[in-house]
C-alpha cells in the first residue's frame, strides 16, 4: 500500500483532477475523497473551488501567483490576462476595485 506522502512526492507541483486518478488509478469517488483529506491536513491547496487543479504544498510550500497563471494556462490555454490582474501583478495598483 502506497502511503499519502508518497503519492504526494510522485506528483508535480501542480495537478488536475483528472491527471490525479489517472496517476493513482483511482476511481473519481475515491480520488475526491483523498484529495479532500489532503486538502484537510494541508498537503495540497485547490486553485479554486470547481477547478480542479491542486497545488502540491510538499513541493511547493508557498503557491506563488507565477504557477497558479501556469496552471490556470495548462487547463485554459485560449485565457488571457487582462485589465487590473495585470496591474496589480505589476505592483502598479495595491488593490483592485469592486
Amino acid at each position: 500500500m502506497t502511503s499519502a506522502l508518497e503519492r504526494l512526492r510522485d506528483l508535480p507541483e501542480a495537478f488536475t483532477f483528472a491527471g490525479f486518478c489517472k496517476l493513482s488509478r483511482f476511481s473519481n469517488n475515491a480520488a475526491s475523497v483523498c484529495l479532500r483529506r489532503w486538502k484537510e491536513k494541508g498537503l495540497i491547496e485547490p486553485a479554486g473551488e470547481r477547478a480542479k487543479i491542486y497545488f502540491n504544498k510538499l513541493r511547493s510550500p508557498e503557491v506563488d501567483s507565477a504557477l497558479r497563471v501556469a496552471a490556470l494556462l495548462f487547463e485554459y490555454p485560449s485565457a488571457s490576462l487582462c485589465c487590473e490582474s495585470v496591474r496589480h501583478a505589476a505592483g502598479w495598483i495595491p488593490q483592485f476595485r469592486a
